[in-house]
């Protein structure tokens, strides 16, 4: 008996944004099943597809039912639960079909397509495509070209063609790695051997690594390895891709003693009905602690965990733990993983030899098959809201996710966002309180520094006089410092003092930052750099300087006050290579360097004992940004950067530099009066009508030519006001007028935006008119971007 199924196309064009029906012939019994990837012909041509529901009868108004060719996978590789995410991701953040499915699809794949000739050829089929394995783009490209596919389509139905599909990505093979021989290599080079030399000196480094990977880092070819093999420099060999599951790994229970607090958190989510918790714990109070003793009593009932992470630079931290405590049965997802290594990873999870996931935002969509919590380690971190389509909130994922799977969900952090901390005063989450830190360990003393005082006492270094005794204080005894500030670069750009002219980016409409290091200003948006000039552009006039801060100032000025100290740098430029911030990380935690200066990489989480001093360099960059969340995100970074001081026996002390020390932002953070805070802060966002109380939309247009986007942005805001007229008139939508965005060009793209507030009842009903109106096709010359909520307009 023939049955149908509906298929997500993998095509990017709105126009075709929908679920397409197919026939399951006689011939695939029961090959077909949901979560499976499907050849089918679409709009004639060969494509894959993914099957997300199955029926035994369809709409009998609906001809000419293409069938199924044959189905690519053995075993569903997307679970129910996040078809039915993947559902509610489109839905809710107003994206296509594939931007939600690309996010759980595995990083590489390879497809191969073996057809098989059943009878004598009459001539229809090019025989040269059959009797031999070939990747799907040979198979797609000559089928089209020719204009197979219809008679392809027919003799699959007849019998007369077979089809046999294979994903060789999924298959266990051997794996070859590189090994260096010769620590001496130097001596054997000649000057110029400029690539081989790389080779090498990755592999000095890392050790052992695989052929894919070493090539895929120094962009060399096997031909390279081959000539250094002959050498004697390298070792080549292959090993068996390791397939164990590691459940008799776990190690014996931690022998850290807890503290009541912890004890009380770990039985009440343990044994609560409860599902969702939030952990609002000072820093350095024991919350990874409780995650691990959590996540003991989830694996115990042979569950899987995922824990996230804000940023990859935590990642080395955290897996270290993790291994001490679970041994290997862990899998990682980043970013930064090579392609090779996050497919790695991912078939690990999917085989289930792995149960414990960690990773940044994206480890959400693990293929796991039996979930049983997720954690979301500082969760106020704004990393966990993705930049790029769809713009999703990995909190409010994980909400549907856990739901989905009956688990649990727990947000841990010193400084909950105003949204979570609403949510746990309505009940939706159970809030936990951790107000000590472990071994009675005290708190730092914060000291508010006014500069404008420090200028009044001739003071013009970037460091307040008591930050710099500090410093040297802590130098002299053997202790560490960290010194922030939220800016990379050397400065924040460059200016005439005779014209006023600004260097911009002549691909946005952005200052660039200059960058010492590189002696060149570089664009922080598109990449673009240029070579510095010691005279004005535009007036030719001498006066042409730097203005602003950055961390490479900081370092430049930290050497000079203590020139014998050992300074290293945390920041995107210092940490863009793999395994650099690792390095760094370590160097320091070994009391290697003295001083750290860095970015925001340095308020998450953290755990260094010898560090007795923070300096704040500049704490108003955050509290001045043009955003709602801008005083929010003040006292966070305050708080967390603060709590990286006197983690061990000895106290700390944080400096905190500003020219407005009466914020309410800094005044709270001093006295970590968190409740305070959070009371003034949701009692301005609902006087001003901003999340939580009520949901923003942002729609971004972009495109190359300004006109373009000037005049497609008038006629949809006049149809979608048209849209929403009747919501606007009883006041549950505030639609606001055209504008540009702040940075109005980026990488030669004009960005106009359509804000829209509304109440939270309405949600649905602005969704429907968006996707009538805006988001029912594509268009020439035209990008939207949909943000729900944005972090920042």
């Amino acid at each position: 008996m023939n049955y149908y199924c509906d298929v997500i196309i993998g095509n990017k064009s709105r126009n075709t944004d929908q679920a397409y029906t197919y026939q399951v012939s006689d011939h695939l019994g029961n090959q077909v099943d949901i979560g499976k990837r499907v050849l089918v012909n679409f709009n004639n041509g060969l494509m894959i597809g993914l099957v997300v529901s199955l029926k035994e009868t369809i709409d009998g108004n609906i001809r000419n039912i293409k069938s199924i060719m044959a189905v690519i996978d053995n075993e569903p590789i997307i679970s129910q639960q996040n078809i039915a995410l993947a559902y509610w991701i489109r839905e809710h953040y107003l994206s296509r079909f594939n931007d939600a499915f690309n996010l759980m699809y595995r990083p590489l794949s390879k497809i191969e397509i073996f057809i098989k000739d059943e009878k004598s050829s009459d001539g229809s089929f090019d025989l040269s495509l059959t009797g031999k394995w070939l990747g799907f783009e040979q198979i797609r490209k000559e089928l089209n070209h020719k204009r197979l596919l219809d008679n392809f389509d027919r003799l699959i139905a007849d019998g007369s063609l077979s089809v046999f599909t294979r994903d060789l990505s999924f298959e266990s093979k051997t794996i070859e790695y590189v090994e260096l021989t010769d620590s001496e290599y130097l001596k054997k080079l000649r000057i110029n051997s400029h690539k081989q030399k790389r080779i090498l000196d990755l592999l000095n480094i890392e050790g052992k690594m695989t052929t894919k990977t070493l090539c895929d880092e120094t962009k060399s070819t096997v031909k390279d390895l081959e000539a250094l093999q002959s050498k004697n420099l390298i070792h080549r060999y292959t090993e068996e891709n390791p397939a164990i599951r590691h459940n008799s790994f776990l190690k014996p229970l931690s022998t850290i003693s807890l503290t009541e607090e912890q004890n009380s958190i770990i039985n009440s989510i343990v044994k609560s009905e409860n599902k969702r918790f939030l952990i609002h714990g000072v820093t350095g109070s024991g919350k990874t602690e409780i995650y691990l003793r959590v996540i003991e009593e989830v694996l115990k009932a042979n569950k899987t965990i995922i824990y996230m992470v804000p940023e990859i630079s935590l990642t080395p931290q955290t897996i270290n733990r993790f291994k001490q405590r679970f041994g290997e049965r862990i899998a990682v997802l980043h970013s930064k993983l090579a392609v090779s290594q996050r497919n790695e990873e991912w078939r690990k999870i999917y085989a289930q030899e792995s149960d414990i996931i960690i990773g940044a935002r994206s480890a959400v969509f693990a293929p796991v098959k039996n979930l049983g919590i997720v954690i979301i380690d500082e969760s106020h971190e704004e990393s966990y809201k993705s930049s790029s389509v769809p713009k999703y909130d990995t909190i409010e994922v994980s909400e549907k996710l856990t739901s989905l799977w009956d688990a649990k969900l727990i947000l841990g952090t010193a400084t909950p966002s105003s949204e979570s901390y609403l949510k746990g005063m309505r009940n939706e989450y159970e809030i936990m309180t951790l107000t000590k830190r472990v071994n009675q360990l005290k708190m730092p003393e914060i000291n508010i520094i006014d500069m404008r005082e420090e200028l009044d006492r001739g003071n013009k270094n970037i460091f307040s006089l008591a930050l710099q005794d500090a410093i040297i204080n802590a130098f002299k005894n053997k202790e560490q410092s960290i010194l922030f500030l939220n800016r990379r670069g050397y400065s924040s750009f460059m200016s005439c003092r005779s014209c006023g002219y600004v260097v911009k980016c002549k691909r946005c409409d952005i200052s660039m930052t200059y960058h010492q290091n590189k002696g060149r200003l570089i664009c922080h948006y598109c990449g673009a750099s240029q070579k510095i000039t010691v005279k004005c552009p535009e007036c030719d006039s001498q006066y042409f300087k730097t203005f602003g801060l950055g961390t490479e100032r900081i370092e430049e000025e930290a050497r000079k006050l203590i020139p014998d100290a050992r300074i290293s740098r945390v920041d995107l430029d210092t940490t863009s290579t793999r395994n650099s911030f690792e390095r760094i990380y370590n160097s320091f935690k070994k009391g290697e360097t003295d001083i750290l200066v860095g970015t925001q990489m340095l308020a998450k989480g953290l755990h260094f004992p010898n560090v007795t001093v923070v300096g704040i360099v500049s704490a108003d960059l955050t509290m001045n940004l043009p955003f709602y969340t801008a005083s929010e995100k003040s006292y966070q970074l305050v708080t967390q950067v603060s709590g990286r001081a006197g983690r061990g026996n000895k106290s700390g002390s944080v400096f905190v530099q500003t020219y407005d020390p009466d914020h309410y932002s800094l005044v709270y953070s001093k006295n970590n009066d968190f409740k305070a805070f959070v009371k003034r802060e949701l009692s301005l966002r609902k006087e001003f009508r901003y999340p939580p109380y009520i949901d923003i939309i942002n729609i971004t247009v972009l495109s190359k030519k300004e006109d373009i986007a000037q005049n497609f942005v008038i006629e949809k805001h006049k149809e979608i006001r048209m849209g929403l007229n009747d919501l606007i008139s009883k006041r549950k939508v505030l639609m606001y007028p055209p504008m540009n965005n702040s940075i109005y060009k980026i990488n030669n793209k004009y960005r106009v935006s359509i804000i829209i507030k509304y109440k939270k009842g309405v949600s649905s009903e602005i969704k429907n008119c968006l996707r009538k109106i805006l988001l029912n096709r594509s268009y020439k010359e035209i990008d939207i971007s949909i943000d729900i909520n944005p972090t920042s307009i």
